[in-house]
């Protein structure tokens, strides 16, 4: 189980941090993303380190939506130096329509997640940068995949991804049905790799709405037995909810098959 909650718009992260700490029995790793809806906030890495600092395990999500070849590869390569590992690349289409909050931004359309996945892979098996120049110390990533599974999946793409993280669902008939044609198509893809389901907990002012948390067991129940399910990544408004969250379904979501990294 790992959970996505939203980053603190505030250089002052200590009380966000230890709030996740204190729940940090329910979960096993926190997955940090990148500006999501175009929205500024902490940095991923940044926020990855403060999470390592109180020993709990971060998942770096990058996007060349925001950044050049350049800048990704610094970041990657700082990943590396301070021994951050989990990197979750956003394979989605980098278009203009995610910068919801700052729709004047300029988009940046260097590397899409394909290329940026190859680029990390380079770095790290190759121990080699986009212009040639070698790496004396590769960073060490155990490398993921951001998608949706509906419509074409890329798996020549993907073929370097060592484990999947949906987008978020919304419809988990839908999701199953999509599954289970993806598997028909290609049996052996999600055998060799992890996939962690997205399920959103929509939280009032106050933490998890009961109604929240009914339809999110609900969901869990649904899904848990497929086969190429392994976890879930519970994305969350608020960290207020991750108490209710944690005795609600944390320990239901155990009966889950563990990702192996």
């Amino acid at each position: 189980m790992t959970v996505q909650p939203s980053l603190p718009l505030t250089a002052d992260a200590g009380g966000f941090v230890e709030q996740l700490a204190a729940q940090s029995a329910s979960f096993d790793a926190v997955l940090v993303a990148e500006m999501p809806g175009g929205a500024v906030t902490l940095s991923p890495l940044a926020m990855a380190v403060l999470l390592k600092r109180r020993g709990i395990e971060a998942i770096v999500q990058v996007s060349g939506r925001d950044r050049n070849r350049l800048a990704l590869q610094s970041d990657l390569l700082g990943m590396g130096a301070l021994g951050i590992a989990n990197l979750l690349v956003d394979m989605r289409p980098v278009t203009r329509a995610s910068l919801l909050q700052n729709a004047d931004a300029r988009l940046v359309t260097d590397l899409d997640g394909a290329a940026l996945l190859a680029m990390a892979l380079r770095m790290r098996d190759e121990a080699s940068f986009t212009s040639g120049a070698r790496i004396k110390t590769p960073p060490a990533l155990y490398t993921g995949a951001l998608l949706s599974l509906a419509g074409r999946v890329d798996l020549k793409a993907l073929n370097g991804a060592q484990f999947i993280v949906t987008e978020p669902v919304h419809d988990v008939r839908a999701f199953a049905a999509t599954l289970a044609a993806f598997q028909s198509e290609q049996p052996a893809f999600l055998q060799a790799r992890p996939l962690l389901v997205s399920l959103p907990l929509l939280t009032a002012a106050g933490g998890a709405q009961p109604a929240a948390i009914e339809q999110l067991a609900s969901s869990i129940e649904a899904l848990r037995t497929l086969d190429s399910i392994r976890g879930f990544n519970i994305v969350v408004e608020s960290v207020e909810a991750l108490p209710l969250l944690g005795q609600s379904v944390g320990g239901f979501i155990r009966g889950t098959r563990p990702m192996s990294s």
